[in-house]
C-alpha cells in the first residue's frame, strides 16, 4: 500500500481503546481537512504519512526515554557483569540517551561505572587511552581484563603448590639416614 492517504487511513483503523480511539479519530479529521480543504494529492502527498508518523510519535512516543536512559548510564555498573556485557549495555543506553560516543563526559561514565582496579590500570596505562575516543578506552578494558585473567590463571594457586613443595623438602630434610645416629 504506498497511497499515503490509504496507509494513514489503514493505520488510524487499528486504534481501539478508550485512550486511543478519540486521537484517531482526530487525526482522521485531520487527515480529511488536509485532503479537501487543503487541497493535498491523498495519492501522492507523501507528507500525508510523515505528519502522521510525527502527529503519533509526539502524542505516543517515550518523551522521558533519554532522560531516563541519562540515569540508567549514571548508575550503569560492571559489578557482576563481564566487560562485553557492560560496554556493550552502555553502548545501548549511550544510543537511547542521544550522547555523542567521543565525548569527555561519556568517556568519564565509562570509567566510572568500571571496578576500581580496572580504572586504574586503564588510567596507568603509557600512553593512556585518547581522551575523546570512546572506543580506545573500551579496548584498553578489554584488554586489562584479558592480562587481568591472564595473571589469575597464572598466579592463581599463588603460594599453595610453594607450600607443598616445601613442606615435602621439610619432611626430607628431617627424615635421618638409618645407622646414622647423632
Amino acid at each position: 500500500m504506498q497511497e499515503p492517504y490509504s496507509r494513514v487511513s489503514l493505520a488510524l483503523s487499528y486504534f481501539k481503546g478508550d485512550k486511543v480511539e478519540e486521537w484517531a479519530s482526530d487525526q482522521l479529521m485531520l487527515l480529511q481537512e488536509k485532503v479537501h480543504v487543503q487541497g493535498r494529492d491523498l495519492a501522492t502527498d507523501i507528507m500525508l504519512w510523515d505528519d502522521f508518523r510525527e502527529d503519533f510519535f509526539r502524542a505516543w512516543g517515550d518523551t522521558m526515554k533519554a532522560q531516563r536512559a541519562d540515569l540508567e548510564i549514571q548508575k550503569h555498573m560492571m559489578k557482576g557483569k563481564s566487560i562485553d556485557e557492560y560496554t556493550s549495555t552502555f553502548e545501548v543506553l549511550l544510543r537511547r540517551a542521544g550522547w555523542t560516543q567521543d565525548d569527555q563526559s561519556t568517556i568519564k561514565e565509562f570509567i566510572q561505572g568500571l571496578p576500581m582496579w580496572l580504572a586504574n590500570h586503564i588510567l596507568a596505562r603509557s600512553p593512556p587511552p585518547n581522551k575523546a575516543r570512546l572506543l580506545e578506552w573500551i579496548y584498553a578494558a578489554r584488554d586489562e581484563v584479558v592480562k587481568d585473567q591472564e595473571r589469575m590463571t597464572m598466579l592463581g594457586g599463588y603460594g599453595k603448590r610453594n607450600d607443598i613443595v616445601r613442606d615435602n623438602r621439610q619432611k626430607h630434610y628431617n627424615i635421618r639416614p638409618s645407622g646414622n645416629k647423632t
